[in-house]
This record gives C-alpha cells, structure tokens and sequence, in this order.
C-alpha cells in the first residue's frame, strides 16, 4: 500500500513539472541612452532563470535567440531591422556569419604588461558587429550646454582595453575640444554594455586597445 502510494506521488510530480508552462515577460527598459524591449520566458518557480524563446528590440536593431536554464544556447541573431548582420553560437563559441565592418579602426593588441605587441587596426568582436555597438554610442552623444550656445563642434578621441574577459575599461581620453564634450563622450562610452568576445590570438584571449571617436558637429 505505502508503494503503492509513493508510485502516485512520484508520478503526479512528474506530471507537474512536466505541464508546467512558461511564463511570458515584456520588459521595457533603457540601457545606457537607448530604449530597448525584451520579451522573454521563465518559469513560474524560477522567474530569475530565462528559459526559451528571448527577443529584444530598439528602434536601431533587433535580437533573436535561445536560453537555456538562464544561459544564452545556440544561434543567436542579430539585425540592424533590415537585414542579419551577425549570428553567433554561444553553445560553441564562434562566429556564425557577420557583415565586415565599414572601415579600420585604430587598435593594438598588447602583452600581458600593457605594452603594444602589434598593430590590429580592426574592432574586436561586438555581439551584434559595429552598427549594435554604434546604436548605443550615437543617442547619448549629445550637445552640452555651452557648446550648443555657441554652436561650437568638436572631436573627443578616447582610448579603451577590450580585455581578456570581454570587458570595456580604462576609457581615458586623449583628445578634448573642450565645451564639455569629452565629459559626454566619457560617459557615453561607459553606458556601452559589455557584449564583447575577447580577441584571440592563436587560440589565447589577449587585451586589446582601440581607439574610438566621438564627432560633434552642427549642420549648416
């Protein structure tokens, strides 16, 4: 009788767990200046694990993809509203198809002391390739209030490590055209997300520094 009863327990677990369905979550939020939209799934026990079917959408670009157990599995897609621009494959790791950037880009990769081995003169690997990247940069580059006044424009130049974990840090600048523009830039830059994979060098991650440009100008 007592197995009897704990065969139907066991059994109306797994019944349970089995049925349990998904829970739908839309999310509005802004990541650095950008307005984004995140539908996802979890489930109802777990609504801090992301499980199934993820998009998020921006008035810039879209991404499609798959979690696992709260980690991102599989192919994931990115498109610029238009067209794919990237998939990349988090179960192994790797570049599935991506759109080449639209030019260099000054960047040297460097030792372990910080010191330049060799130029690269190309972005490291941006989830989502440089229109992603440039789709958080561009709405927070905006004009403060001096030089609007004065409608005086200006260049920031501002040098950043991509490191061996993927990280944006040390972002210093190096060119400022004063009215308060590196200020915007600076913080522009540190509200990017860090969806960065590490560049490799014969199978090893090594830091990388580049170069990136903040352009104020006004129309004529």
């Amino acid at each position: 009788m007592k197995s009897t009863l704990l065969l139907f327990v066991l059994l109306a677990m797994a019944t349970a767990s089995f049925g349990q369905k998904l829970k739908k979550v839309t999310l509005d939020r802004v990541v650095g200046c950008l307005m984004t939209t995140e539908v996802f799934h979890v489930k109802p026990d777990q609504p801090e694990i992301r499980q199934g079917e993820y998009k998020e959408t921006t008035r810039f670009f879209e991404v499609k993809g798959q979690y696992e157990n709260g980690v991102k599995a599989g192919v994931w897609e990115y498109s610029n509203r238009r067209e794919v621009v990237q998939r990349y494959d988090f179960t192994n790791k790797k570049v599935v198809t991506s759109v080449p950037s639209s030019g260099p880009v000054k960047s040297w990769i460097l030792d372990d002391e910080g010191n330049v081995v060799r130029e690269l003169n190309e972005m490291p690997l941006y989830l989502g390739g440089p229109s992603h990247f440039y789709s958080y940069f561009g709405p927070c580059l905006r004009f403060p209030e001096e030089a609007s006044a004065k409608k005086k424009g200006g260049i920031v130049t501002i040098m950043v490590v991509i490191n061996k974990q993927g990280k944006l840090v040390n972002p210093t600048v190096t060119d400022d055209p004063g009215y308060g523009y590196a200020d915007v830039a600076l913080q522009a830059v540190k509200g990017i997300p860090n969806e960065w994979i590490p560049y490799a060098v014969d199978g090893k991650a090594v830091d990388v520094r580049m170069e990136i440009k903040a352009n104020f100008s006004f129309g004529r």
